[in-house]
């Protein structure tokens, strides 16, 4: 039988979303991997894995898609689990990417 390879994001947010898949029926039919969210969107672009959990942005690199599940991992409040990371002081910060 044929495994589907699954790409996840490899951060602490998506540990619910692994966990479920981990103790759910479908975890016997595919083959999960963890990636930087980078690197997930590159395998699904590249057809190396069937499925991804995308970062929202990654989305516009693609012509198509299929939302496969009403489930995400996102928030309506604050969250703590991104950081904002600079050798320079807050004050000489002009812009930030998302």
């Amino acid at each position: 039988m044929k495994k589907y390879k699954v790409s996840a994001i490899s951060y602490l947010n998506t540990a619910p979303f692994a966990y479920g898949l981990k103790h759910s029926p479908v975890f016997n039919k595919i083959e999960l991997l963890y990636d930087y969210p980078a690197e997930c969107a590159r395998k699904l672009a590249n057809n190396q894995v069937d499925l991804s959990l995308l970062p929202v942005g990654a989305l516009s690199d693609f012509s198509s898609f299929d939302i496969v599940s009403n489930y995400c991992i996102g928030s309506i409040g604050k969250v703590r689990s991104v950081a904002l990371m600079s050798n320079s002081n807050l004050s000489d910060i002009k812009r930030i990417y998302l």
